[in-house]
């Protein structure tokens, strides 16, 4: 079977802020994903992706998750920040109504991977590739795919929404050909 890839934006994105517990920040702009260590609060974000079934019921050959990056700080570029990601099971789309306080009651959270070498500016978006292939495999959910991004450490860094798109490369399920079926008669004939 060839081949597809599907380019896909964002339906809905948040991120939750600690020191805002009980803030939902659907679609605002940018997105913030600071560390744990973060003197602003720990931020993570969540994006959400409308997967049709073709995709969904396909072998999914690689995906790449496209960001734009840049850090929250006054100054400074680089090429070593950190970034989490993960896949998330949640049901249908949270992104309107997860908070810090709430977030583990809507979102089931899988293994974290650790992305380093993100580049990183402070007067502009800096274009990040994630290959996220084992975060996007078997992680969609009727349709629904649900991408964490969390900050590393104190690193405060910032995504911009316009930016995001998820490549997906698939292939699509064999067509079963439908089978005809042969009858014998008791007199030993066919009929069809």
């Amino acid at each position: 079977m060839a081949a597809t890839n599907v380019s896909l934006n964002p339906v809905g994105w948040a991120y939750t802020n600690a020191n805002n517990p009980n803030t939902n920040y659907a679609n605002q702009s940018p997105l913030l994903v600071y560390g744990y260590e973060s003197e602003f609060g720990e931020c993570k974000t969540v994006l959400q992706f409308n997967i049709s079934s073709e995709v969904s019921v396909g072998k999914i050959n690689s995906a790449v998750l496209n960001l734009g990056i840049r850090t929250a700080t006054a100054t400074g570029a680089g090429s070593d920040g950190k970034l989490y990601y993960s896949s998330a099971f949640a049901y249908g789309y949270i992104y309107n109504s997860v908070t810090h306080n709430n977030y583990t009651s809507l979102i089931t959270q899988g293994v974290r991977t650790l992305k380093t070498n993100v580049l990183f500016s402070s007067s502009s978006f800096i274009s990040n590739q994630f290959e996220i292939t084992s975060a996007v495999t078997n992680n969609i959910n009727d349709g629904v795919l649900t991408i964490i991004i969390e900050g590393y450490g104190a690193w405060p860094l910032q995504v911009d929404p316009s930016s995001i798109s998820l490549i997906i490369n698939y292939e699509k399920p064999a067509e079963v050909e439908p089978v005809t079926p042969t009858i014998i008669a008791p007199n030993g004939n066919y009929e069809n």
